[in-house]
């Protein structure tokens, strides 16, 4: 690939901008911490950036891992799930701490090398688009990639083409830029959170008129095998691409659901939880409120048995 600067990343950025990578991981202890400090050297003599880490509620210790790497990295945001939700949800999630004016969408195993980045942005910049992808078919890749997956990205983009009429040939590399603006209303309406997660999302994004190019990237596949195309994941991913075929060409259903202004000043909110007692089923719903980002929330819990309530407040 030729050279690219970061001046265009630079000017997109702006002044007291920044980029938001949202990086999902699932069960990547073993590598996750250096990956995290692989991309704050690639892009810290560049540009301002955060990294925002989300562990999908691994199995193993990735979740420890990446608080350990936000402890030595002020850059790094940890988001830890409490269970796997799926590579959408982890994203949605991640999205809620972004607090960038652009933000890209990188698969945390770093497969997909960083180094593309710059150009990412120059063709965003040059080409007035509000989003670029990462296409494995782009004639400038360089990637290592098994036979068996180069099929079933053809067929894919020839059954997403005749569907949905998206004009891109690649939805499914985890690599995507973003306008913040653009990311969040599609985020806004999308049901999707495992298997069609990324046609949805561009699908929707299209939809309204934001504009998408495609840049090229570097793919090392490395030791994988089938992993994402195993019978049952390919049958889930033709049945959530037949339902938004149906909500976008039948439906119009996204296009439909109404963006409105939320009140001036804001009203306060209070969530009531009657509940029995101390359990994991509590703990779970204190983060998800934790988690909001609502400025005049209060929680008040109600249970039916005394207990220390200082556990709480670090729940």
């Amino acid at each position: 690939m030729t050279d690219v600067t970061w001046d265009a990343a630079r000017e997109c950025l702006g002044e007291g901008g920044r980029l938001s990578i949202v990086l999902p991981a699932y069960n990547l202890a073993a590598v996750i911490a250096e990956n995290v400090r692989r991309l704050h050297a690639f892009l810290s003599p560049h540009i301002s950036f955060e990294l925002v880490a989300v562990d999908d509620g691994s199995a193993d210790s990735t979740a420890a891992e990446i608080a350990r790497v936000a402890a030595e990295l002020p850059c790094v945001v940890p988001v830890l799930l409490p269970a796997n939700g799926g590579k959408g949800e982890a994203l949605r999630q991640g999205l809620r701490h972004a607090t960038g004016n652009y933000v890209l969408l990188l698969d945390a195993d770093l497969d997909l090398l960083p180094d593309p980045i710059p150009r990412f942005f120059d063709i965003l910049h040059h080409e007035k688009a509000d989003i670029v992808i990462g296409s494995k078919m782009h004639p400038a890749s360089c990637v290592s990639y098994p036979w068996h997956r180069r099929l079933a990205s053809r067929v894919y983009y020839t059954l997403v083409k005749l569907l949905v009429r998206l004009p891109v040939h690649d939805t499914q590399t985890g690599m995507k830029l973003f306008k913040t603006e653009a990311l969040t209303y599609a985020f806004d309406r999308m049901l999707c959170k495992r298997f069609a997660f990324d046609l949805e999302l561009l699908a929707v994004a299209h939809q309204k008129g934001y504009a998408i190019a495609e840049a090229p990237i570097q793919l090392n596949f490395g030791s994988k095998t089938f992993g994402c195309l195993s019978p049952r994941a390919v049958r889930e991913t033709m049945l959530d691409t037949l339902a938004i075929f149906y909500r976008i060409r039948v439906l119009d259903y996204y296009a439909s659901l109404r963006t409105l202004a939320p009140p001036d000043p804001l009203p306060s909110v209070s969530v009531v939880i009657a509940c029995p007692g101390p359990s994991g089923y509590l703990d779970e719903c204190l983060r998800g409120l934790a988690a909001q980002r609502y400025p005049r929330l209060e929680v008040v819990v109600l249970p039916n048995q005394p207990f220390d309530l200082s556990r709480l407040k670090s729940t």
